[in-house]
């Protein structure tokens, strides 16, 4: 399977969740809140359990500056489980969250944004 075929297969399934916008990158965000599927960051290429490669992509979060509000959201999407949660719709799909972390403010469609970056590890 392709990089460009896992990438887009994450988009997919995070697409499920009709609470986020799916981006290829940052400067095509046009709606929050979004989430942006970044390439790989890492290729382990040696086999892992007579599988085949590990893949660890970055999707970062985008939500709307509201203060508390943009919190308690982004709280929902990266619970445990839940309709709105991204962890548990991105592991029942089979790919796994390792890392939530780098949140902060950032500018992003022209708005001061609330963000983190998710680290989703793929084992093709």
């Amino acid at each position: 399977m392709s990089i460009a075929d896992l990438r887009t297969g994450i988009k997919t399934v995070i697409d499920t969740l009709d609470v986020l916008h799916v981006y290829d990158n940052t400067e095509l965000v046009a709606a929050l809140p979004a989430a942006v599927v970044r390439w790989p960051l890492r290729i382990n290429t040696v086999p892992t359990y007579d599988q085949g490669w590990d893949y660890t992509f970055l999707v970062r979060l985008h939500m709307a500056q509201a203060g508390r509000a943009a919190d308690d959201y982004m709280e929902r999407l990266l619970a445990e489980d839940g309709d709105e949660s991204i962890v548990e719709t991105l592991r029942v799909a089979g790919y796994n969250v390792t890392v939530v972390d780098d949140f902060g403010l950032e500018e992003v469609a022209g708005s001061e944004v609330l963000s983190c970056t998710l680290t989703v590890e793929v084992m093709s």
